[in-house]
């Protein structure tokens, strides 16, 4: 049986915990970060804000629960140097020019800031520059959809990287992505153009520009680069990135892939990305995540090459043996994405050699047990996100030598729901044929094995050959630990 992975579960102090979260709760006072135990406990606790994340840097003197999101919007920037006059060194009716390099890394290191729940707080919807027509619009984060036009990194120097990053000690090489800003266009969803400069790049856009693809960001918008204001610029923390494949059909921004680590106990860096991986599979059709994974695969890349398959929608089917809600009780999560609860499915596969698959599902198909000793096959779409390491129980033997177990590593997918997998006999109607099928078949397979077992060298090598031990143990008698990973030689990759 698996245990929660202990961890500290860190209390929001941004902005929206600090003010708006607490409006949010109903009683004006702020929700405890993490989840609400359960029993028996999952495995993966809720993930909470990470103590960076939560933080942010981003000063909250003046904010009360009376003021408005855009009021408090100009006290934070205005607290980070980003004020009225700063924001009149962007000249509109031109395009931007060296002079306003300095005022744009000022808004970007300000923006750095923010988490994704402040953004979600502050961001404006747009789809075109009708939106953005009005005086009050400048000043304001504005939420923008459409398909990139143009990507350029812009590499910036250690002095500017030091502005923009004040605790790192000294400046990475040019070829880190940090060394540079970046700065593009994109065709809104209106059918204007408008330009912007982000913080960070999605490294799937980093490494191969792919015009056309779907994007969105947050920004500040601060100018117009054109004179009849048809080329809005907005400066941008970060670019989401939704390509044509099934995520991004479901508007899973692929970008947060890149902060996922290799293994995590915790979760805290992975948290965006865990929330907006399930908002995007609850989107989707249980039947239509089927059928687009309506093939064979294999668990090994999972264990042994798990960034090939990071990101990407497979199903995998087994027994599941545990199930477990959890409960989600950051205000923040279940202000954004509407998310309370959510279940965590232990599934065992034909070939993982006794190491258990975590699945975290939105939902359960009616009747679904839950518990700690379940037996129900399954098939479960979902995607891969990172190895989660946790505690898990002694076994007899440890307990009995007084051993402390080790940590134990499992894949953990995210998923909408687990499909019932029917293994019932056929039809009755065809039992008999059948059973008689069988048994004719074997009896002529008996005459025929006993002729050849009772004729001389020949049988006696087929008895040795039949006989022979063999060579390796089954699949279950391997280790249940993959600290070392699994030996997957033996198995052919059927998910290539």
């Amino acid at each position: 049986m698996m245990q929660r992975m202990p961890h500290p579960l860190c209390k929001c102090v941004g902005l929206l915990i600090t003010a708006a979260a607490a409006l949010a709760s109903g009683d004006g006072r702020a929700q405890p970060s993490g989840a609400v135990p359960t029993s028996p406990p999952a495995a993966t606790a809720a993930p909470a804000a990470s103590a960076t994340g939560a933080t942010s840097g981003i000063a909250t003197s003046g904010i009360t629960a009376t003021s408005t999101a855009d009021e408090d919007l100009r006290q934070i920037l205005a607290a980070a140097s980003v004020d009225d006059a700063l924001l009149a060194k962007f000249i509109s009716g031109k395009p931007a020019d060296d002079a306003e390099r300095r005022p744009t890394l000022t808004v970007l290191a300000a923006l750095r800031g923010f988490t994704p729940t402040d953004l979600d707080r502050f961001a404006h919807p747009a789809r075109g520059k009708a939106d953005l027509a009005a005086p009050a619009a400048r000043g304001r984060i504005w939420q923008l959809r459409g398909k990139l036009k143009s990507l350029v990194a812009e590499v910036i120097s250690e002095e500017e990287f030091s502005r923009l990053y004040p605790a790192e000690d000294g400046a990475p090489p040019p070829a880190d992505p940090r060394r540079s800003v970046y700065r593009g266009s994109m065709v809104l969803e209106g059918g204007e153009t408008a330009e912007f400069v982000s913080l960070t790049a999605p490294k799937g856009l980093r490494d191969k520009p792919r015009p056309e693809t779907r994007i969105g960001l947050a920004g500040l918008y601060v100018k117009d680069t054109a004179p009849d204001g048809a080329a809005p610029l907005l400066i941008a923390r970060r670019i989401a990135w939704y390509d044509d494949g099934p995520l991004g059909k479901l508007d899973m921004d692929l970008g947060l892939f890149d902060d996922v680590r290799e293994h995590s106990s915790d979760l805290k860096v992975e948290r965006e990305c865990f929330y907006q991986l399930l908002t995007a599979l609850r989107r989707g059709d249980l039947a239509t995540l089927a059928d687009a994974t309506n093939a064979d695969y294999s668990v090994e890349p999972l264990f042994n090459d798990p960034d090939s398959i990071r990101g990407k929608l497979i199903a995998l089917e087994g027994r599941a043996r545990r199930a477990v809600e959890v409960r989600v009780a950051d205000v923040d999560i279940r202000r954004r994405f509407g998310i309370d609860r959510y279940y965590e499915i232990a599934l065992f596969t034909r070939d993982s050699q006794n190491n258990p698959l975590l699945f975290d599902v939105v939902e359960l198909p009616a009747g679904f047990p839950l518990g700690d000793d379940i037996n129900e096959f399954v098939r479960i779409p979902g995607v891969f996100l990172t190895g989660f390491t946790y505690h898990r129980d002694a076994t007899i033997e440890e307990r009995q030598k007084g051993l402390k177990p080790p940590m134990q590593k499992a894949p953990l997918l995210i998923g909408k729901s687990p499909i019932r997998v029917d293994y019932r006999a056929p039809d009755e109607s065809f039992s008999w044929w059948i059973g008689g099928a069988i048994v004719l078949g074997a009896v002529l397979v008996g005459w025929s094995a006993w002729r050849m077992l009772t004729s001389g060298s020949r049988a006696r090598r087929m008895r040795d050959d039949v006989n022979a031990a063999r060579t390796a143990g089954t699949l279950n008698s391997l280790p249940g630990d993959y600290s070392s990973k699994p030996d997957f030689s033996n198995l052919r990759d059927v998910d290539k």
